[in-house]
Order: structure tokens, then sequence, then C-alpha cells
């Protein structure tokens, strides 16, 4: 039977891949959608998610290899 060898190589966070992501993802329009919409309700649910909102652990993860690598170059 073959073997596979597996290689691990550590990628430093990329926060230009979250904002392409944010911007192809469709969370920006339907962001666009719900502002517009709330502006002729006069709803402020957005503005209630993003105050209960909480990063995941993954986010968390990703903001202190962001913070360590930030504070390594500059």
């Amino acid at each position: 039977m073959d073997a596979y060898h597996f290689t691990v190589r550590p990628e430093a966070p990329d926060l230009n891949r979250k904002y392409t992501w944010f911007e192809r993802g469709g969370p920006v329009s339907t962001y666009l959608l719900l502002k517009k919409a709330e502006e002729l309700t006069g709803e402020s649910r957005l503005e209630e998610i993003f105050n209960e909102a909480e990063l995941t652990e993954r986010q968390e993860k990703f903001l202190k290899e962001f913070r360590m690598i930030r504070g390594a170059n500059g």
C-alpha cells in the first residue's frame, strides 16, 4: 500500500482574503438590502444583531495570529 506524506505549512493570516470574501460572498448585498428595508420600516434589528454578535473561536484564533504577525512586522 502506498503511503501519503502530508506536510503542514502554517500561513500568515490574510486579512485581504477576509475582505474579498466579504465583498464577493453576499453579506454586503444582504446588509444593504436589510439596511434599506429598515429605513422604510423604522426597525433597527441590524443594530441589535451587531451589538449581540460574538466572534467564533476560529475568528478569535485568526485575530490572535494576526496580532502576533503584525506585532512582529511593524
